[in-house]
């Protein structure tokens, strides 16, 4: 009964941040599927990090996550131990550091037949989004109250990288810490991601005007 009631709350919430901060997702979502930045790849493949990945550059290393995926196989739905069965090859590639190699995603499309629709891909898009939105209201004091082209760089940041944390990102942390739009804008680049999207980045935070 406790996990039902839990679960439920976990619903209300995410319902009301969608409408609270709707323009923030339906922008950070319409830069996502840009082919500039994520776009739709229907195959599954390894990030640069090992961790499996598909649709809109959404990590599905979870095994719980990736079996509640409804792959198809050509015109139908993949079973649970077909699913299974490419879930665990995808993880011993990834221990076997398969992707140090620096293959692009198309190198990993012949290793599975498994296939994610444009549906399937937007569902977890929708949800990866908003979980970073949480995490990011958890993690970054204030927040709500930054230039919402500050929120949507910090989004893609965290949707690409995983993280924004001071560790990582000491310089981009203290910059936001000080008000410093000129130290944040140089350090939003990443060393995997093309220079349109690390562009795309540094002119959002350098069109800031408004103060915080």
């Amino acid at each position: 009964m406790e996990k039902e009631e839990d679960e439920e709350e976990r619903e209300l919430n995410s319902v009301s941040l969608e409408k609270k901060y709707s323009k923030l997702l339906f922008n950070v979502r319409e830069h996502l599927v840009n082919e500039e930045s994520e776009n739709l790849i229907e195959y599954i493949y390894l990030d640069s990090k090992g961790y499996i990945t598909t649709g809109i550059g959404s990590n599905i290393d979870d095994k719980e996550t990736f079996l509640d995926i409804d792959f198809m196989i050509g015109d139908r739905h993949a079973t649970y131990q077909e699913k299974l069965d490419v879930y665990n090859k995808f993880k011993d590639m990834s221990e076997k550091e398969i992707y140090k190699n620096n293959y692009k995603a198309q190198y990993y499309k012949k290793f599975s037949n498994l296939r994610i629709n444009a549906r399937e891909a937007e569902k977890l898009l929708y949800k990866h989004t908003l979980n970073d939105l949480k995490m990011l209201r958890e993690g970054i004091e204030g927040f709500d109250k930054l230039p919402q082209s500050l929120q949507e760089v910090l989004m893609d940041i965290k949707y690409n990288t995983g993280n924004v944390s001071k560790l990582n990102w000491p310089k981009l942390r203290e910059g936001i810490r000080t008000k410093n739009l000129s130290l944040i804008a140089d350090n939003v680049s990443r060393k995997d991601v093309s220079a349109d999207r690390n562009k795309w980045a540094r002119n959002k935070i350098l069109s800031i005007k408004e103060k915080w």
